[in-house]
């Protein structure tokens, strides 16, 4: 019998984490750079779509996103449903969670986002 903590399948897991900065949170992340930029103006919206695209070929089974799992994970599927469905537009939403997390699930055809927060309560 192996220790509960070696995976003993076939496939070993990977996780990959990307971090960036707070996309409309201006200078108010524990790293603060003094710059904003508008990640809505055209060349910004193909920045991020030139992102999206190598981090599709990793083939991301959940996409997790920086909120609070209890406050959030509920109103923010909602949002991503209606996203899905044309009915919640993030065209004008310069937050992160919209402009990576949301498109990146979409590219995947996740139906769901998953809401974690490291932060103590």
């Amino acid at each position: 019998m192996s220790e509960p903590f070696i995976f003993n399948g076939k496939h070993q897991p990977s996780v990959m984490i990307l971090g960036v900065f707070h996309f409309d949170y201006p200078g108010l992340d524990a790293y603060n750079e003094q710059f904003w930029l508008d990640v809505l103006l055209e060349d910004k919206q193909q920045e991020i779509d030139d992102l999206l695209n190598p981090l599709k070929e990793y083939k991301p089974t959940k996409i997790l996103v920086e909120l609070n799992r209890i406050e959030s994970d509920s109103l923010f599927n909602a949002r991503y449903s209606g996203y899905l469905n044309g009915n919640f537009d993030i065209s004008g939403r310069r937050n992160e969670v919209y402009q990576l997390g949301f498109k990146l699930a979409e590219k995947m055809n996740h139906t769901k986002i998953y809401c974690v927060d490291a932060m103590p309560e």
